[in-house]
Order: structure tokens, then C-alpha cells, then sequence
């Protein structure tokens, strides 16, 4: 059992005493606190992290053609699963499907739509 489904379970009691519900919701309080902080800090982290990776991916789609998504990964020194997660929050970046030239079947391509 968790600390937060021990202190829920105690606020839900109407039973008990008064002043053990009211512990147990400012113990909730303090805990989404303590998460809410912790998450923004790893947030702003990540940010910081994947902003030079995010304009990278920009410069390189920047022509508004497509561009294979194992071309992207290659030009920006990244591994797939990482840029297509970046790729997927980009609100100006398509994704689609193409058959390079000789191959059998359709790979993932990304193209930034150019405001014109």
C-alpha cells in the first residue's frame, strides 16, 4: 500500500476523527506537491534537452519536402524512437508514408509544412 492510497483511504473514512481526515488531506496536499515539483524540474530537463534537437529536425526538413525518417535520424545524429517522439509534439511536421526507390515497402517520412 502507498502512502497516498493509505492517506485516501483514511480522507474517505467518515468514522474516524476529524483531525486524522484533515492530516490526511493536507498529507495528499503535500504529496502532489512534492510530484507536481519534481515533475517540472524533469520537464524544464527535457526541454532544455531537446530544444538544439527539435531545431536540428527543423533545419532539416526546412525545404517542405519530404524527407525519409531514417535520412532525419541520420542528418541529426539521433536514434528513431527518439526523433519520432519529437516529431509526433511538432505541430508543423507531417507524417506520412513512402516507397523509396527499389524498396519493397512504404517507410515513415516527415515534412515540415511551409507557412507560404
Amino acid at each position: 500500500m502507498t502512502q497516498r492510497e493509505f492517506f485516501t483511504t483514511i480522507a474517505e473514512n467518515t468514522t474516524l476523527d476529524t483531525a486524522l481526515v484533515e492530516y490526511a488531506k493536507s498529507a495528499i496536499t503535500a504529496l502532489d506537491n512534492k510530484n507536481n515539483a519534481r515533475n517540472s524540474r524533469a520537464m524544464a530537463k527535457k526541454t532544455a534537452e531537446n530544444e538544439p534537437i527539435i531545431k536540428a529536425i527543423r533545419e532539416v526538413l526546412a525545404d517542405g519536402k519530404p524527407h525519409f525518417a531514417a535520412d532525419v535520424c541520420a542528418e541529426v545524429g539521433q536514434n528513431s524512437p527518439k526523433v519520432a517522439a519529437l516529431v509526433s509534439k511538432m505541430a508543423d511536421v507531417t507524417v506520412g508514408k513512402a516507397k523509396r526507390e527499389g524498396a519493397k515497402a512504404k517507410t515513415t517520412t516527415y515534412t515540415l509544412t511551409v507557412a507560404e
